[in-house]
């Protein structure tokens, strides 16, 4: 009833129940309390049963017809709660459906699912892994979920030949396999290879030349805890949205015998509207994707854990700037910041523009030999209630004067973390107000008054907002870093957190949560307590171990 009322009160549009002990009766009771808009709800590792299943489906079908993800992986679900769900997916907006580990779903259903994603376009993802079904039955329902993206990435004049190249294919000629290493590669090899429709034609040259150096790194599956906590905060619209991607592996179109693991994470904190940073959510992570595939096609990279440093800079910008143009295409209105950290086993690359963060915090051992206690360290209110503006004595600078990039008018950095910090900044805070920022937008043209863009935005770097642009940049931070046995804890949040906690805090929150969802629940509520004015999110990841 607590947690109802909690639901109720909070509005969260991100609702992970996994790991709950929810059986049929709880389950009819909580949904009771899903009146508001919900876009992510996680059921997983639950004994709902059919029953509880059934019942979900049908309040979510009157109450939550935009829902977008639903996982219900390992929930005791059988083919009668399967076929409700086919049913009441016509009627709603879920795109990305997690039903593993469900053995009761048995062979039966085969047909009923097929149909079901065939006729549905809107289906990008339907999990039936571990299920009863077989390997050439999971296989065809992908093949439709695969035409499913195609469509969704193009444009509705280029649909029919999408669907012709997927279902009348031709007869493709096999290439004889590329021996030669990518460092011996010729420059213009590549950019005859490379899809230029992915990358900035300026950049292509660029992108090329960085291909062709070797990149030999040694990396170790790590074991990460994910979890996220929201809430529209005293703000009267929710306008961020959250992305964690788990399995970012299952986009390769060339798996290898050695499996990477590869993990997405995204905030987009929109304003203005909602618009924006949801249409951020449909395009980066298939966009990028899209780009990492292409690089190792090109190259004959076996993992992305290989792809230089550099060249991530090149594919976050082309990406960013792409985008944006999509987004100016499509008429999109609203803005939105954006900040991305993508895992490749050990190797973390994180791209940010606007004023949400990410830090990475050192183990207990680092914060020891810093002379701090978690049993004495208290949070403090700040007196102006703005903790962004000033790098704790123990946060690693963002900038280290090594200029690198894109363009010479973009000042960015590449970061150094010296291994004594206890917290270090992956991202970049990009204000109006600072220096390179303020010189960037006065040789644009334009303005800095009370600390905001032309008077009006508090941030000088975000997607849309094309009524400011090009003095409102798209250009990301980019910065390259390689995890190691003292780091234990990463957060992402937006500036609901940073105006009202700094980096410090928020690392002791994190060491002495027991996992993620206390801690990302705690950062929450304490930047509320504390009287953050805006929407607030967080995603915790808690490195628990290094896997051999």
């Amino acid at each position: 009833k607590i947690v109802c009322q909690l639901i109720i009160f909070s509005k969260p549009i991100h609702l992970n129940f996994k790991n709950c002990g929810l059986n049929p009766e709880r389950l009819t009771e909580l949904s009771r309390s899903f009146k508001h808009k919900i876009n992510h709800l996680e059921l997983s590792n639950n004994p709902l049963t059919d029953e509880g299943v059934i019942v979900l489906m049908q309040n979510l079908s009157v109450n939550q017809k935009n829902l977008n993800c639903l996982h219900l992986q390992n929930t005791q679900l059988r083919n009668g709660g399967l076929r409700l769900i086919c049913d009441l997916l016509d009627f709603m907006k879920i795109r990305n459906l997690n039903l593993r580990e469900n053995p009761g779903i048995g062979r039966e259903s085969y047909q009923l699912v097929l149909q079901t994603v065939q006729n549905n376009h809107k289906i990008h993802l339907f999990d039936l892994n571990n299920c009863g079904l077989n390997q050439q039955q999971q296989n065809n329902v992908n093949q439709y979920v695969q035409r499913n993206l195609i469509c969704f990435q193009n444009y509705a004049e280029l649909i029919t030949t999408a669907l012709d190249n997927i279902f009348n294919p031709k007869p493709v000629v096999k290439q004889q396999e590329v021996t030669k290493p990518p460092l011996e590669l010729i420059k213009q090899e590549i950019i005859q290879k490379l899809n230029k429709q992915l990358y900035l034609p300026e950049l292509i040259e660029e992108l090329a030349q960085k291909l062709t150096r070797p990149h030999n790194v040694k990396t170790t599956q790590l074991q990460l805890q994910i979890a996220s906590s929201e809430t529209m905060g005293r703000r009267q619209e929710m306008e961020d949205v959250q992305c964690i991607i788990n399995d970012f592996y299952q986009f390769r179109t060339k798996k290898q015998n050695k499996q990477w693991r590869e993990t997405m994470l995204c905030l987009f904190d929109g304003h203005g509207g909602r618009d924006c940073s949801e249409m951020l959510l449909k395009k980066i992570p298939q966009f990028f994707a899209d780009q990492i595939n292409d690089v190792l096609q090109t190259t004959g990279l076996e993992s992305p854990a290989f792809i230089p440093p550099e060249v991530f800079e090149i594919l976050f910008t082309s990406m960013f700037v792409l985008i944006d143009i999509q987004l100016k295409e499509e008429n999109v209105q609203a803005g939105s910041t954006a900040i991305v950290l993508y895992f490749i086993d050990n190797i973390l690359v994180t791209a940010n523009c606007g004023d949400s963060r990410a830090i990475m915090a050192r183990n207990q051992q680092i914060m020891r030999q810093k002379g701090f206690d978690l049993q004495t360290y208290k949070l403090v209110k700040k007196k102006n209630q703005q903790a962004t503006d000033v790098l704790s004595e123990l946060s690693a600078p963002i900038a280290n004067d090594i200029k690198i990039g894109f363009n010479q008018q973009h000042r960015k950095y590449q970061r150094i973390i010296p291994d004594t910090e206890l917290v270090a900044r992956l991202s970049k805070d990009h204000k109006p107000f600072m220096e390179d920022e303020r010189a960037r937008i006065e040789s644009e043209g334009g303005y800095v008054q009370n600390q905001r863009l032309m008077g009006v935005v508090s941030v000088s770097r975000s997607f849309g907002d094309f009524i400011y642009k090009p003095k409102m940049s798209v250009v990301p931070f980019v910065s390259y870093y390689q995890i190691s046995n003292k780091d234990q804890w990463v957060a992402i949040s937006c500036d609901g957190v940073w105006d009202v906690l700094n980096d410090l805090d928020t690392t002791m929150i994190m060491l002495s949560s027991q996992n993620p969802q206390a801690a990302s629940i705690k950062i929450r509520d304490e930047a509320y307590k504390f009287e953050s004015g805006d929407n607030i999110s967080v995603i915790c990841v808690k490195i628990r171990k290094q896997l051999a």
